[in-house]
């Protein structure tokens, strides 16, 4: 039971004692007493004021009735005692409260005190100055200070209250947790519902944390149904509760429901959220929002009262009518949203029309930054709206992907905008399947001085648009270090002979390489599921080896006996170890029945000398305890290496024992994915290993930890150095600190990924409690694997080596993305 207030200190009442029950008109028989009390416990509320009166109501105002007036947490009561027994007569939800008045009668002796609500009221008379009229005003209004948190002053009841009868009365005034409790539990009280204890206890957890994104699926929580997790039930009603306690807080900034069923009529309820201006950002993402959600979001946008900056509906089937009642709203309330993103709703050209002439007014164009339109089918009819408003904005960010753009118009239209300042496109899954669109992108990409990350992603394309794409970057004057991504098109082996000759012919043009290799304009590759082959795999590493690229995607490039019918892949993968120096991140997954496996090994070994690679990713390679010796071995002599991914490869007992034993020496890595998996299965296969791994599992969080520490100390050394030389900087040393370490995400990631499988060995996912309240039973196997892993979670934590520094923590964001629940973001 969450009490947000208790008994005097709710009533205001000093001294910290109740009403004095001596006095006559508080004194009720035992029968009315008890079914006060009973009623009170069976809705979770106190009893603030009873007393027996005489009312009259605006139903029957000439009627004069015997009742029993009541003030409980949340609630007005008239009781009548009948022949059948006891019945509520009247049962107000003080939320609902429009007036509270201290009429006094032309006697002078004699006041009528009003209590009114929109559609009933409830009369009664007592003397001047009387206890009774005091200690109902006080109640009533300590009722409704305590569960009114945040309501504006106009849509506040009137109190008509002489002073003389408030007195002793001191107004709570319940910070944002209390406040926003107790509209939550009294606006589930007058719906007549149980609260959720989760809801209850997410917005505690929040105020705790300062956590200032408000996450619906987070609120409504989990359950583990089939060894996944699922959302739990809500109903329509319990969510417009939760809605309704938040309506006047200040406290989120974020609104964000991802995945969850909110549908038109959780929208409905959310959305007067936006009509304070301390909400910026909102991502409701598969939701179930239709367009009759849409139309009611947007008449709270056209109020002009919201603070938004980002916008993101995505995959809601919001449809043409959705999207126009939106970007009416926005029209109407006068306000610019920098980022808005309507991927996958359904929209037609004649929706995006809709919206081009809206972004295409002087103020949007000028504020816009990102837009995305994506897996909508918008043609050839809505590349032509699009190409207007790409003709004249400054956006930086455009996401196009999947939907069927006439290319050429697109490309001609950021040609021509001279105010250009596009740093991310993403046109995946369209065509440029003509010279004319070809020789446009190469236009593109040799004139930008702006663009930075350029998706190409399943684009069906010609295969004369690849040695001209890069032989165009090479060729821009700008230092653009760009991110390509060129995965899944299909180039295959060859196609990447194609590639190879281009970087060759730049190579001997360019004369001799400088420390960094072969400038570029590239710092990012991905080349991921292109069919490369063997041949293809060489073809590439022959290209890019000694060039300035620095992060390098090779995953599931194979093809069929890509890794068996021959050993020159190894000594290929090698080379980028040897000969590429400004190399930091190579990825070479495998999968699907194809992995290194033993042809890897020459390439481990060579690790041990590296000093430049800092990210490696051979996850789903099948490298075995004997792959993963010789990785271990190699990563006692590496330091540069921080965050590697050997997930899914058949490791046993014995080769995690080699690597704990690499933690007691390696000084460089901070972030590593544990593999998983494997651990998984080990103790599936092994329950009495539980204990062993915890302590390996502690071995690798220490030596996380420690490395951390090294790498922050000396970071803080370097910072310090650089700050004595001015004194104006002295006073910031610690914000730097600070912010340096948050933007640092690899650390935390490796250390959420280790603390999960803690929990899993710890038997916190095998708790026989939740699988009851489930509905479902717990096999033999469950309950043999949780009474032994409760046994090991009871003893003693092995105390961690090394600890975080302060100011660290883990922000939202934070973690590794095969375990974050990631932030909505435009992409």
């Amino acid at each position: 039971k969450i009490q947000f207030k208790q008994g005097s200190e709710l009533l205001g009442v000093p001294g910290g004692k109740m009403e004095d029950r001596s006095n006559s008109w508080a004194i009720l028989e035992k029968d009315f007493e008890e079914y006060v009390a009973d009623y009170c416990k069976t809705t979770n509320q106190e009893t603030l004021f009873r007393a027996r009166v005489k009312v009259t109501t605006a139903k029957d105002p000439g009627l004069v009735k015997d009742r029993v007036l009541v003030i409980t947490s949340f609630e007005l009561l008239t009781i009548k005692k009948a022949l059948m027994g006891k019945s509520i007569r009247q049962q107000l939800s003080l939320l609902d409260l429009s007036g509270f008045y201290i009429i006094t009668k032309s006697d002078k002796k004699t006041i009528t005190v009003r209590i009114k609500f929109p559609e009933d009221s409830v009369d009664l008379e007592t003397k001047v100055g009387s206890e009774m009229a005091c200690a109902l005003a006080r109640s009533v209004l300590s009722v409704w200070k305590s569960i009114s948190y945040g309501v504006p002053a106009g849509q506040q009841p009137v109190f008509s209250i002489p002073q003389m009868y408030l007195k002793e009365f001191t107004e709570p005034k319940p910070d944002v947790c209390d406040g926003i409790l107790a509209s939550y539990l009294a606006s589930c009280n007058r719906k007549g519902i149980s609260s959720l204890p989760q809801v209850l206890e997410y917005f505690m957890e929040s105020f705790n944390a300062k956590n200032t994104q408000f996450d619906l699926g987070e609120c409504i929580g989990y359950k583990e149904v089939n060894k996944k997790n699922v959302y739990n039930k809500c109903s329509p009603v319990q969510l417009l509760q939760v809605a309704a306690g938040l309506r006047y807080t200040n406290f989120y900034h974020e609104l964000v429901c991802i995945d969850y069923p909110m549908l038109d009529d959780g929208l409905t309820g959310f959305a007067d959220m936006f009509k304070r201006n301390s909400v910026t950002r909102t991502a409701i993402v598969k939701a179930g929002i239709k367009s009759q959600g849409a139309g009611s979001l947007g008449k709270i946008l056209s109020l002009g009262q919201h603070n938004l900056q980002f916008l993101n509906l995505s995959k809601n089937l919001i449809g043409d009518s959705g999207l126009r009642a939106v970007v009416n709203g926005l029209d109407k309330g006068k306000r610019v949203v920098p980022t808005l993103c309507f991927q996958n709703c359904g929209i037609t050209p004649n929706g995006v029309q809709v919206l081009t002439d809206l972004i295409c007014k002087p103020q949007w164009a000028k504020e816009m930054i990102a837009l995305d339109v994506s897996d909508n089918r918008l043609r050839k009819n809505g590349s032509i709206h699009l190409a207007k408003w790409l003709s004249q904005t400054t956006a930086k960010t455009v996401h196009m992907k999947n939907c069927e753009l006439d290319m050429e118009k697109i490309f001609v239209a950021i040609l021509d905008n001279s105010y250009c300042d596009l740093s991310t496109l993403d046109i995946s899954g369209n065509k440029i399947d003509r010279v004319s669109k070809e020789q446009l992108l190469h236009k593109l990409l040799a004139e930008t001085k702006t663009l930075k990350i350029l998706s190409l992603k399943k684009v069906y394309m010609h295969k004369t648009l690849l040695p001209g794409l890069f032989k165009s970057v090479f060729e821009n004057k700008t230092n653009l270090d760009m991110v390509l991504d060129i995965s899944d098109c299909g180039i295959g082996e060859s196609g990447s002979k194609s590639i190879m000759e281009v970087f060759l012919k730049y190579k001997k043009s360019a004369g001799k390489s400088d420390r960094k290799g072969y400038r570029t304009n590239i710092s990012t590759l991905n080349l991921n599921d292109n069919g490369f082959g063997i041949k293809g795999v060489e073809n590439i590493i022959d290209a890019l080896v000694g060039t300035d690229i620095q992060h390098m995607y090779l995953d599931r490039n194979y093809t069929k006996g890509f890794f068996s019918s021959t050993k020159t892949i190894a000594g290929a993968l090698t080379r980028c170890i040897k000969e590429w120096p400004a190399l930091r991140t190579l990825s070479f997954e495998g999968g699907d029945g194809n992995h290194l496996s033993k042809l890897a090994y020459p390439f481990l070994e060579s690790l041990a000398d590296n000093r430049s690679l800092t990210m490696l990713n051979l996850a789903s390679n099948k490298l075995g305890d004997e792959g993963i010796k010789i990785l271990s071995d190699s990563l006692k002599k590496n330091t540069s290496l921080t965050s590697i991914n050997i997930d899914r490869n058949k490791i046993s007992m014995s080769g995690l024992c080699d690597l704990e034993d690499m933690c007691l020496e390696n000084t460089s890595l901070t972030d590593w994915v544990v593999p998983m998996d494997d651990i998984t299965k080990i103790l599936r296969s092994f329950p009495e290993k539980a204990e062993e791994l915890t302590e390996i599992l502690g071995s690798f969080e220490n030596s996380m930890d420690n490395n951390a520490e090294r790498r922050n100390k000396s970071t803080r050394d370097a910072l310090v150095t650089e700050l004595a030389t001015s004194v104006n900087q002295m006073t910031s040393w610690h914000e730097q600190v600070v912010t340096r370490k948050r933007k640092d995400t690899r650390i935390i990631g490796g250390m959420k990924s280790t603390l999960r499988l803690k929990n899993i060995i710890a038997g916190q996912t095998l708790d026989a409690k939740k699988l009851a309240a489930q509905g479902r039973s717990e096999t033999k196997e469950d309950k043999e694997a949780r009474e032994m892993l409760q046994q090991l979670a009871a003893k003693e934590k092995k105390p961690s080596r090394g600890q975080l520094p302060s100011g660290w923590g883990f922000d939202e964001g934070d973690g590794s993305d095969s375990q974050k629940k990631s932030t909505p973001s435009i992409g």
